[in-house]
């Protein structure tokens, strides 16, 4: 058999394979690394998003955090800021000695007579409560007799009374929460005495003092 050299040399390369080797051996190869390629890139490109999703949600938590933490300063600051400012222009409660006379009427003799002792060096109450207020120590009791229109004779007590009162300009004098108002009539307790009776004077002996 004779073989053409020349047509053998003029033959395109890919004609030139080995006849052992079939033409589509490497095929399958290329293919299988293409794909695993892309999945690989794929994959890649997932796990970058996740992680970068994770990333971002805990960026966002931090920063609501942070601005959460700054509104409740700016709320201490401006609720400390609105106190010191309260406190400053607020109307300052001065302590005033006092002393005042509550009058208490139709007492009867007798027992006017029983009273006098005992009134005098003891507390003086704004009501027949156990609960109410301490409103000064007793230091003078005074006795006016008095015709009634019915004829009936009567005494009048006077009871002289001094405390330690808070005072503010356009609010007035208080002992605890009860108001001293020459004109207020009201409920006193005393020394075996519970009876209604007013104030009929009252006098600031700071100033007079001063």
């Amino acid at each position: 058999m004779e073989i053409n050299m020349a047509e053998f040399f003029d033959r395109e390369p890919a004609d030139k394979k080995a006849s052992s080797l079939s033409g589509d051996t490497l095929t399958p190869l290329s293919r299988t690394s293409g794909k695993a390629g892309k999945r690989g890139k794929k994959e890649k490109s997932k796990d970058r998003i996740f992680k970068g999703n994770r990333r971002t949600g805990i960026r966002g938590v931090v920063v609501d955090l942070v601005i959460l933490l700054l509104l409740a300063g700016v709320g201490v600051g401006l609720w400390f800021g609105y106190t010191a400012v309260k406190d400053l222009y607020a109307p300052v409660w001065q302590s005033r000695n006092v002393e005042f006379c509550v009058e208490i009427k139709n007492i009867d003799y007798d027992r006017a007579d029983q009273l006098l002792p005992a009134l005098s060096g003891h507390d003086l109450w704004s009501s027949a409560d156990v609960s109410g207020d301490r409103l000064g120590i007793v230091t003078d009791v005074r006795a006016v007799p008095v015709i009634t229109e019915d004829g009936r004779e009567t005494m009048t007590l006077y009871l002289t009374v001094r405390t330690e009162a808070r005072y503010r300009k356009g609010e007035g004098y208080y002992a605890d929460s009860t108001r001293l108002l020459a004109g207020e009539s009201s409920i006193f307790r005393a020394e075996g005495l519970i009876a209604e009776g007013t104030v009929v004077s009252l006098k600031d002996l700071t100033e007079v003092d001063a």
